[in-house]
């Protein structure tokens, strides 16, 4: 995406581009935690492995943990970060609201 960034601004779509992509990382950190048994705490290692295996840009595990708090910040998930652990530990009701109840508090 920062490749075709300046294309983006352009065309007027940056924005709607980088809400898509928080959409899509809260999507797939859904899926690791699928795939893990829907068990409260998970591995951030676990969470950069599917990001690597996704995304061309290497994110370091102080990238990963932004990207992670930034999701629990705009509401697309429910938790919190052990930084000492490397673990996130999610809501045991209700982990990943629905998209379009965040959506609609955002702009409320």
């Amino acid at each position: 995406m920062d490749r075709y960034q300046d294309q983006f601004v352009l065309q007027g779509v940056y924005l709607l581009m980088e809400k898509l992509r928080a959409i899509v990382m809260r999507n797939l950190l859904k899926k690791v935690y699928l795939i893990r048994d829907k068990k409260n705490q998970l591995k951030l290692v676990d969470f950069q492995a599917a990001v690597d295996a996704v995304d061309s840009a290497d994110l370091d595990m102080d990238a990963l943990e932004s990207l992670v708090a930034n999701l629990i910040f705009m509401g697309y998930v429910k938790g919190y970060i052990s930084h000492k652990l490397k673990i996130l530990v999610l809501s045991k009701s209700n982990p990943f609201p629905a998209i379009t109840d965040v959506l609609q508090d955002q702009s409320a």
